[in-house]
């Protein structure tokens, strides 16, 4: 089974798709506006509700979906909505009871703007600064079957934080691939909503104590087309509160 979306589905997947892939495809790199005011009009029109019906409604797009969802090992669970040449579309959802790691400094792989569409988020960014607090930095990839981290030591090194934000239901922002940050919810439950876009980099940026060990993350495990629509029609019902 291919993981693009094969253009199937009703008219509001359609149009997501048509939507992003005309940002994406403009000339220069200079869609994090556009790409940022699409995402925030997806999250804020109630339209990412239809969006997550028409998934769940369709077996093979259900089936697409789960297949690349996981229970993230900091705490949340990973959806993947909607993949194209050029994006995926990703709900978080943190759920009462669920156990929340603090999650290391990191970059990513991609850009991406998300939208809160449930709760509060914190979000911390972090700059390198000689004067900062020592950390131990890694490289993280993945294995060749993209289901284990793999962590690499890469030295010391010294950040800074420089920014603390809440992020409230209903606030967006876009993230640069070399941004350091960290997020955590502040309330269960939370979900946010995430675009991301490829970028050619394969490593990430992890920064921990320097005592600390890498975590030794589970292989991740992907939901059953079962629990997808039944984890995806509890997120509806938050999202729709």
């Amino acid at each position: 089974m291919s993981m693009e979306w094969d253009g199937r589905g009703p008219f509001v997947l359609r149009e997501l798709v048509g939507s992003l892939e005309t940002i994406l495809a403009g000339p220069g790199t200079d869609y994090a506006a556009d790409l940022l005011a699409r995402t925030a009009e997806l999250g804020g029109s109630g339209q990412i509700a239809e969006v997550i019906e028409a998934v769940s409604a369709d077996r093979e797009l259900l089936g697409r979906c789960a297949s690349r969802s996981f229970a993230h090992p900091l705490g949340f669970q990973k959806f993947v909505l909607l993949a194209g040449r050029r994006f995926e579309v990703r709900l978080h959802l943190w759920v009462p009871g669920a156990q929340v790691a603090t999650e290391h400094v990191h970059n990513h792989r991609f850009a991406f703007a998300s939208y809160v569409l449930l709760g509060r988020l914190s979000s911390n960014l972090y700059d390198h600064a000689a004067d900062g607090v020592l950390a131990a930095g890694y490289r993280e990839s993945r294995s060749a079957d993209a289901r284990t981290y793999l962590f690499s030591p890469t030295g010391l090194v010294r950040v800074v934080r420089r920014e603390t934000t809440e992020l409230s239901t209903g606030m967006s922002y876009f993230m640069n691939p070399e941004t350091l940050h960290q997020v955590s919810p502040v309330d269960t439950p939370s979900a946010s909503l995430v675009i991301k876009i490829p970028t050619p980099r394969t490593t990430t940026t992890v920064l921990m104590p320097p005592l600390q060990k890498p975590p030794r993350f589970a292989a991740r495990t992907a939901l059953t087309l079962d629990t997808a629509r039944s984890m995806l029609r509890d997120a509806l019902e938050l999202i729709r509160r």
